[in-house]
């Protein structure tokens, strides 16, 4: 597996969207300071492939989510052994996690959907990479920390960390898997023994000998029931027949006796619907003959009645114009007694008003009268005039002017005046009213004038120009009536006798018909009679011979007693059929059991094949226990995985030193092979800081590359990229010059991606490329260079 871009949002420190591009790197770091989200890439590669990773320590995944965030979402497409894959994994706070793996095909140029379940995406993942999520993260991501005790401690040590490095827990485990498959195995096998002796226990060819003999004697003996119930039913339809023709024959009897009857009465009708016919021809002519002599006539009664009212409405206009006559002498009268009132009532007013004007003049006078007198009292001769100012030479007399009698006459005059001005009114209102009542009824006079004249034209017209009375047209219109009331009876009587003449000449028609109809029924009946009284007796003989060859005695005795014996013979076919039924029932039977016994012969033979393949496999298992049990195997195991390190581990060593060092193991324990000095062995413990580094290095190196062989269960894919965490803080500028010349020997080759994780900035600088963390506000940013 090889990163070739990594997207990821909400993971971690990295709130905002944030996008990897690995693939132009080699050889490069991974830097940033402590907390930064340096390792969290890696971590986020992990959860896109398998939806876990190594640090969460148990805890749940939603626990990566950023904070403030609802979900996080990681992208990754990466290639492995030349296939292109990408894969797509998201996880919310709630909610169903999502994922969609795809692989790029090259015939389509697009990306194709490979699995979009999380458990068939996983499995893809596996059959993929060749490993499963532990395989991943021991072979991906180097154990640093453990590769340095791995080289230099102790050998209990050492063993303890290979052994949770390879997973030899496996081996107890399938040791226990063993013995566990074993006891099922015995026990299946105890228990398919149980089930041959309680369930098959009859599953033996004998037995199915015996039932097949047992079915070929129920099928010979369904043949003879068989047999004998088509005789009995045969005999059964003869009886029936038999039966059918005897009631035909009852049936044809009554109905020749009912045809003879019905004959008798269709002539019977016949003789008196003819004279019915005769006499209802002679009373319509009768009645034709007064409907020749009846008086009404349509066109007289009609103008009559136009006539009648017409008279009527002039009888009411004459009357009402003599009312309205009288009417109108009354009003002229009355227009010319308040014509004259009204003129006296004018005089009186004109009168009233002159006498007021001069009680008005009067008063005037006194008052300048008083005046004067006024001005007069105080003053003396010689004294200013108050008008005119000159001085005053005498003074008139004081006379005292009556001036309260004027005022009082005044007031008179004026009421007088007054009164007379509202008669006035009053008496030129009612003129008016009067004269207005005059035109009106000079209107309605002539208005009557003029119905009168129309309605004495309407009885001109209606009685042809002649003249008559109101009570001559009564009479002659109540005439009339009677006749009109006499012709509808006469009409109502003819068409009644019409009808009853065509229903009588209709029933007469359908007697003579039923005459017909009748005869020939009774012919056709007599024939039917003759024809059931054959059948009847050619079905008795049939039966009796039936009877005879089948030996049926007591039907045979019923024939001859000329009794019915269709009850005898149902009886004996319901006897028979219950017998068929019965043996049908068990030919059924017996034909399951013979499939049962079959198959359970089959099923024995099979379960005796499984108790013996379940013995074998418990006591396969149980040997595989036993082996297991040893400590022999696992340590068998472990010297073979040390050799195998320390071979791949010299390879790795040699290139990562310059050919100076190489692996050797002696009883579990690691030797250098120092070229440099004659080739000479000594313990690993001896060398330096950077050469221990540069040894562990190089057996992390090569467990990463063959864990998925050495591993239980492991496959054969090539690691394509690895990623080195921490382990480089603790080194001084010497042994850090060494780590970085062997991480740069490492990654020279091309084929594999090598990515080192470090906050320690001169090992970062020392790689050709480098992948920068930063942090800030808003969440982890990546800078490449």
């Amino acid at each position: 597996m090889r990163p070739v871009r990594l997207g990821l949002q909400g993971f971690t420190s990295y709130r905002r969207p944030t996008e990897v591009d690995f693939s132009d790197l080699d050889l490069f770091a991974i830097t940033g300071p402590t907390g930064a989200g340096k390792s969290s890439l890696v971590d986020a590669i992990t959860y896109a492939l398998f939806g876990q990773v190594p640090r969460m320590g148990g805890r749940n995944v939603k626990d990566l989510i950023s904070q403030g965030q609802d979900r996080l979402q990681v992208s990754f497409e990466f290639t492995s052994n030349g296939d292109r894959y990408r894969i797509f994994r998201s996880t919310a706070r709630k909610g169903a996690p999502q994922i969609q793996l795809e692989q790029f095909s090259i015939s389509e140029e697009d990306w194709v959907a490979v699995g979009d379940r999380s458990d068939d995406a996983t499995k893809q993942i596996e059959r993929v990479l060749g490993m499963d999520y532990d395989g991943f993260t021991r072979s991906v991501l180097l154990p640093q920390g453990q590769f340095h005790q791995f080289v230099a401690g102790k050998p209990e040590e050492r063993r303890k960390v290979l052994d949770e490095i390879l997973r030899l827990d496996v081996y107890q485990k399938m040791q226990e898997r063993a013995n566990q498959t074993a006891r099922l195995q015995e026990g299946e096998a105890e228990r398919i023994a149980a089930l041959l002796q309680s369930q098959f226990a009859d599953a033996m060819p004998q037995n199915l000998k015996e039932t097949k003999r047992r079915l070929l004697d129920l099928k010979k003996r369904s043949v003879e029931v068989g047999r004998l119930k088509a005789d009995l039913a045969g005999a059964c339809a003869l009886a029936e027949t038999v039966a059918r023709a005897t009631q035909r024959q009852r049936e044809a009897a009554a109905a020749v006796e009912a045809a003879e009857k019905s004959l008798a009465q269709a002539v019977a009708l016949l003789a008196s619907g003819e004279e019915a016919v005769r006499g209802l021809e002679e009373r319509l002519k009768q009645t034709e003959e007064a409907l020749a002599a009846n008086a009404y006539d349509a066109d007289l009664f009609q103008r009559l009645s136009h006539g009648l009212g017409a008279a009527q409405e002039l009888e009411r206009a004459e009357k009402r114009l003599a009312d309205l006559e009288r009417d109108s002498k009354a009003k002229e009268a009355a227009l010319k007694e308040a014509g004259q009132q009204a003129g006296g009532t004018r005089k009186q007013a004109e009168a009233a008003a002159s006498a007021f004007e001069q009680a008005q003049a009067a008063l005037e006078e006194l008052r300048r009268q008083h005046a004067a007198d006024q001005l007069r009292q105080g003053l003396r001769p010689g004294d200013a005039c108050p008008v005119c100012g000159q001085a005053v030479a005498t003074l008139p007399e004081i006379e005292h002017p009556p001036l309260q009698e004027a005022e009082r006459a005044l007031a008179q005059t004026r009421a007088a005046g007054d009164a007379a001005r509202r008669a006035s009114q009053e008496a030129e209102k009612a003129l008016a009213l009067a004269g207005q009542a005059v035109e009106t009824g000079r209107s309605r006079l002539s208005q009557a004038q003029d119905d009168s004249s129309r309605h004495r034209q309407a009885l001109l017209d209606a009685l042809a120009g002649r003249e008559a009375s109101l009570e001559d047209i009564r009479a002659a219109l109540q005439l009339q009536r009677d006749a009109r009331t006499q012709r509808e009876s006469l009409e109502g009587e003819r068409e009644a006798t019409r009808s009853k003449r065509e229903a009588q000449s209709a029933a007469l028609a359908e007697a003579k018909a039923n005459a017909a109809r009748y005869g020939a029924e009774r012919e056709a009946t007599a024939r039917d009679l003759e024809a059931a009284e054959k059948e009847a007796q050619g079905g008795r003989v049939s039966l009796r011979a039936a009877a005879d060859t089948g030996g049926w005695s007591d039907v045979v005795a019923a024939l001859e007693h000329g009794q019915d014996a269709g009850a005898l013979l149902r009886q004996r076919l319901q006897t028979v059929e219950r017998e068929n039924d019965a043996v049908q029932q068990g030919l059924g039977a017996t034909e399951k059991e013979i499939s049962r016994l079959e198959s359970a012969i089959e099923k024995a033979k099979d379960l005796r094949e499984q108790e013996r393949e379940s013995r074998g496999e418990g006591k396969l298992a149980r040997e595989v226990a036993n082996l297991l049990r040893a400590n022999a195997f696992p340590g068998f195991v472990r010297e073979k995985a040390l050799r195998i390190l320390a071979e791949d581990g010299s390879r790795h060593l040699h290139e990562l030193s310059g050919g100076r060092y190489d692996f050797s193991v002696d009883e579990q324990e690691f030797l250098i092979t120092d070229h440099w000095n004659g080739d000479e062995e000594r313990s690993v413990k001896t060398l330096s800081g950077g050469e221990t580094f540069l040894a562990s290095l190089a057996l992390a190196v090569a467990l990463a590359e063959r864990l998925p062989a050495l591993a239980p269960g492991g496959g054969s894919r090539s690691l394509e990229s690895l990623f080195v965490d921490e382990g480089f803080s603790n080194l001084d500028t010497e042994t850090m010059d060494v780590v970085a010349s062997a991480l740069e020997v490492l990654g020279a080759s091309g084929n594999r991606m090598v990515g080192v994780i470090t906050h320690v900035p001169a090992l970062a600088e020392r790689m050709p490329a480098r992948i920068t963390v930063v942090k800030s506000e808003s969440g982890s940013l990546i800078e490449k260079d």
